[in-house]
């Protein structure tokens, strides 16, 4: 069956409120590549995998993209209100496989502040990504949903 993890699970503050307006699930996935470095041997999503690291930035977030080993990726994204996304893929089949995603909400904040729609955003296409290429010096991060694409500029 389907690997969900819900955003409630991942809350780890004592003193701090936070505010989620949906729960969401992650369910297992295969995700692949889509650019001239893809090809369907693992060692070229790892090199692929290798020019995106580093630090990406768009609209009011900045994400991270990692790996380790030859077969681990994580992404992680945070916002300037102080959400945060972290979700950590694994090569398989010379694509990606989500494994674990985690999130924190934004913080409630006195005086209120406007929530940032962004991380509804970034959630939705970290959930359903299916494609990540460079493009110059962007970052190019595509869902299979609404045909979502976002690109992030390299900080």
């Amino acid at each position: 069956g389907p690997n969900t993890i819900s955003v409630g699970q991942h809350l780890h503050t004592s003193t701090s409120a936070y505010f989620c307006p949906t729960n969401f699930d992650i369910h297992k996935q295969d995700l692949t590549f889509s650019n001239s470095f893809a090809c369907s041997f693992p060692l070229a999503m790892v090199a692929m995998l290798s020019l995106c690291e580093g630090e990406w930035m768009w609209s009011t977030c900045t994400i991270r993209v990692s790996t380790s080993g030859d077969s681990n990726c994580v992404i992680r994204e945070v916002g300037e209100l102080g959400w945060k996304v972290e979700v950590k893929y694994m090569v398989e089949n010379g694509g990606l496989l989500a494994q674990e995603m985690t999130a924190v909400c934004q913080p409630l904040q006195v005086p209120e502040v406007t929530q940032d729609e962004n991380m509804a955003t970034i959630n939705k296409l970290l959930q359903n990504l299916n494609d990540m290429s460079l493009d110059g010096q962007k970052l190019q991060l595509s869902s299979n949903v609404d045909d979502q694409v976002i690109c992030f500029e390299r900080c």
